[in-house]
């Protein structure tokens, strides 16, 4: 599928609502923007009700996706629910969860990937500006009622600007099968404003190779259920043009993400490099006076993928790592 979807008023799935799919369904390089639902989802993907045994390990893909100024009562972007779901390369901004949790993202009872996306300029009225997911009972194939864990895995994805009251990048809500639970974290940057994640009922999470900044005073844990891994790091990333919220009648003035009159303006999320950077308003390569920390930062058992020489054959951080638009590295790797 590939397409563009605007402005529709439902109760979920206010530009897409998808639940009989087909094995390795695809939605691919699609814009859904500024769709409408009052319950659930600019995109409502997965089972609200039974769950046929057979589906259960079905996987959709979206690839090439972009969601801005969607807004539903959770998950702004995507409510999913009892599902598989791979996201990448997709761009997630401005969007709304406008009466509970999930202002890009809502995840119940599913397994979901992400990998180079940016999530940026996101709000939720309650919880998990960027990411809600939540495990939890529901009925099985016969109609009995059956536990559904949650999974997670972000990897060399960008979080900027995302703003709730609670859990900017994530809140994670466990089903009480803790072992089940588990999300990982791992090459990404993360860049909001502090209280970033919420982890309050012991969920697994693992966090390697990313830069959080206020590092990992910033996520609530009071299980101690968090691995905090090699590599982490916590200073300014050196975006080439960081998204900020501004008046709606002047962008030069900085505002409050809950001032009624403030607006996102984005950004641009390459990072600076004295050897080079892609600037897609000119689509050419172009040379900044600094260079990131984030450069070669990611996993050193991560693959460098289309990362262009120089890259110090080490992956980047951050939603352009691994991939033809990375920034270029001080050093050869030799």
């Amino acid at each position: 599928m590939a397409c563009g979807l605007q402005c529709a008023d439902v109760g979920s799935g206010g530009g897409l609502h998808v639940s009989n799919f087909q094995e390795d369904s695809k939605i691919i390089n699609c814009i859904f923007i500024e769709n409408i639902a009052s319950q659930g989802g600019g995109a409502q993907i997965g089972y609200s009700g039974m769950v046929p045994s057979s589906r259960r390990e079905e996987t959709i893909l979206l690839s090439g996706c972009t969601f801005i100024r969607n807004q539903a009562g959770s998950g702004g972007a995507i409510s999913q629910s009892r599902s598989y779901l791979d996201i990448y390369n997709c761009v997630f901004r401005d969007n709304s969860a406008v009466s509970y949790q999930g202002g890009a993202i809502s995840t119940v009872r599913s397994k979901t990937n992400l990998g180079n996306c940016i999530l940026s300029g996101n709000y939720a009225i309650e919880r998990g500006a960027s990411l809600y997911v939540r495990g939890g009972e529901g009925a099985g194939s016969r109609g009995k009622p059956m536990l559904f864990d949650f999974a997670l895995t972000l990897n060399n994805c960008t979080f900027r600007g995302n703003t709730s009251p609670i859990g900017q990048t994530l809140y994670c809500e466990s089903n009480g099968t803790v072992h089940l639970d588990n999300t990982i974290i791992s090459n990404c940057i993360i860049d909001n404003e502090g209280n970033e994640i919420y982890n309050p009922d012991g969920s697994t999470m693992t966090i390697s190779y990313t830069n959080l900044r206020g590092g990992i005073d910033t996520i609530y844990d009071p299980c101690e259920a968090l691995i905090w891994s090699d590599g982490n790091i916590n200073v300014d990333p050196l975006f080439a043009d960081p998204g900020y919220w501004a008046d709606i009648n002047d962008p030069n003035i900085i505002a409050e993400p809950n001032d009624p009159n403030a607006a996102w303006i984005e950004g641009d999320y390459h990072l600076k490099s004295q050897v080079g950077r892609w600037d897609p308003e000119s689509e050419s390569w172009v040379v900044d006076n600094v260079t990131s920390p984030c450069i070669d930062a990611g996993d050193p058992n991560s693959s460098v993928g289309d990362e262009p020489e120089p890259n110090g054959g080490r992956i980047n951080m951050g939603a352009y790592g691994g991939t033809e638009q990375a920034s270029m590295s001080l050093s050869t790797g030799n």
